[in-house]
């Protein structure tokens, strides 16, 4: 029962989930000064994900075998991304890869079995366009929501491409809103995407079985009007 906090100053913070503490229960880091982006958990918690803004993606065990329970996290490998990395998250029935995103609308995908980075990206753009936030569904490993900086918001099948040199299929995307979306979430079922902005408004997004907009649903239905940002 724990929580992941990623810090400016690049420290990553692992507190209790439990009320009443005070103080996290370790504070690590790969590099000072390398700012944490975001952060993402295995399904058994046993590995903790971190993306940075130098482009290092870093892969911890919190559990390392043979070493006590309170000692600090082991590093078990770094990868360069080759660009800031804003969001990450853990694709594949069995988290055989990740996906990686960030500056230029860049996607990516790690494969953490042989560390090779592979670019699947449709529509890259300047230094100014950036994926802010991917999100996968927990029985639906293999469909992922990406959204940026302009609005847009793509949904994608990686069935295809896990484990091989296929393309992955492009779903769908749209322009949801024209200021920057900084949160989606997919249901667990992969039935239903939300999204929030700069913009202040909850969005609901009906999906079909393929995973792409139903038809009466492909306007969206907004959820929640606020006077301040939508920030996750």
């Amino acid at each position: 029962d724990q929580v992941a906090a990623g810090l400016e100053n690049g420290e990553i913070q692992l507190w209790s989930a439990l009320p009443d503490n005070q103080n996290p229960i370790q504070t690590f880091f790969a590099k000072k000064d390398d700012r944490v982006l975001d952060l993402a958990f295995s399904q058994d918690s046993r590995l903790l994900f971190s993306g940075h803004g130098s482009g290092a993606v870093v892969q911890w065990d919190l559990q390392p075998q043979g070493v006590p329970q309170t000692s600090k996290p082991t590093m078990v490998s770094k990868t360069e991304a080759g660009f800031p990395v804003y969001a990450i998250a853990l694709v594949g029935s069995r988290e055989t890869d990740l996906a990686i995103a960030g500056v230029r609308n860049r996607l990516a995908l790690l494969n953490l079995k042989t560390n090779q980075l592979r670019n699947i990206s449709v529509d890259e753009g300047s230094q100014a366009d950036y994926i802010l936030s991917i999100a996968t569904a927990d029985r639906k490993r293999t469909l992922l929501a990406t959204a940026n900086n302009r609005g847009r918001i793509q949904l994608w099948n990686l069935q295809p491409c896990l484990g091989s040199t296929a393309a992955c299929e492009l779903l769908d995307r749209w322009t949801a809103d024209p200021q920057a979306i900084h949160s989606v979430a997919l249901s667990a079922d992969g039935c239903y995407l939300a999204s929030g902005g700069e913009g202040g408004k909850t969005m609901l997004w009906p999906l079909t079985p393929k995973g792409d907009r139903s038809a009466q649903g492909a306007q969206g239905q907004q959820l929640n009007r606020s006077s301040r940002s939508i920030n996750a």
